[in-house]
C-alpha cells in the first residue's frame, strides 16, 4: 500500500492535469 504522500501526489497531479 502507497503511503498517503504518494496517493496525494496523484490526487494533485490529476487536480493540476485537469486545471490545466
Amino acid at each position: 500500500m502507497g503511503t498517503w504522500l504518494e496517493i496525494e501526489a496523484e490526487i494533485v497531479g490529476e487536480r493540476r492535469g485537469l486545471s490545466v
